[in-house]
């Protein structure tokens, strides 16, 4: 069995999304409409409530996807999106590049922006973490701080199927048991979290953004193959699949 159906047994292809249109290869003939139908069920499915949302924005291809499928969700005066990115004081001028490209495009659709710097390096070190572990734990303070300051109900991020497999396969390297392997949680409770995008494959998101035009930035450290989880998505889960 592959790696992907070793995973379905595990998380299996979430509801909202049509009898088989798959887990993590849907097709991409009508993007658009697959991946709008699959955020508006989630946002009804995981926070039905839900009447603004604090969008985690990095500037990448994905969060810059999920804005651009939330602003067209949006209806007036139903669904309030704040705009939030995340400084974590690494990668220099290239992170500078990004809470401006991000803090720009929000002006320019007319979002409130609101952003945090955190020192991840010196977090890293007193804590004795790992870099990616380092900026995970700072970046959910600093969404949460962010989400009260803006008295948002919830903490929007990208999360997708690809980042899904991708966090079992090296939880399975590290020895983990079956609650593990469950995965990234399509909800938090605290910080209050959804991940409406976790039903959608990097494959349909990609033709998302190249069909709609969206503008993104690279990220270099994804290059970075000392990272573990890089080196599983550019080498492992090729062999996996």
């Amino acid at each position: 069995m592959s790696f992907g159906g070793i995973l379905g047994t595990f998380i299996g292809p979430p509801p909202w999304l049509e009898t088989g249109q798959g887990f993590l290869f849907a097709p991409v003939g009508s993007t658009s409409k697959l991946l709008l139908k699959s955020v508006r069920s989630a946002l009804r499915r995981l926070a039905p409530q839900s009447r603004h949302l604090l969008v985690a924005v990095s500037g990448g291809r994905d969060s810059m996807v999920l804005l651009d499928v939330l602003r067209l969700l949006a209806a007036p005066g139903k669904l309030h999106l704040t705009v939030a990115h995340v400084h974590h004081g690494i990668r220099g001028p290239e992170a500078d590049r990004d809470r401006a490209f991000v803090r720009t495009f929000a002006s320019a659709h007319g979002l409130t922006f609101v952003s945090a710097r955190v020192s991840t390096l010196r977090y890293r070190k007193r804590h004795r973490l790992g870099l990616e572990e380092a900026a995970r734990v700072l970046r959910y303070r600093a969404l949460e701080r962010l989400r009260r300051r803006a008295s948002a109900d919830v903490i929007v991020t990208a999360h997708h199927a690809d980042d899904q497999a991708e966090t079992v396969f090296l939880r399975a390297a590290r020895g983990a048991g079956l609650k593990g392997l469950a995965g990234i949680l399509w909800t938090l409770e605290n910080p209050p979290v959804i991940r409406p995008l976790l039903g959608a494959s990097g494959r349909l998101i990609r033709a998302y953004a190249k069909s709609h035009r969206i503008a993104f930035l690279e990220d270099s450290s994804n290059r970075d193959l000392r990272m573990r989880r890089n080196l599983i998505r550019h080498h492992w889960m090729d062999i996996a699949g």
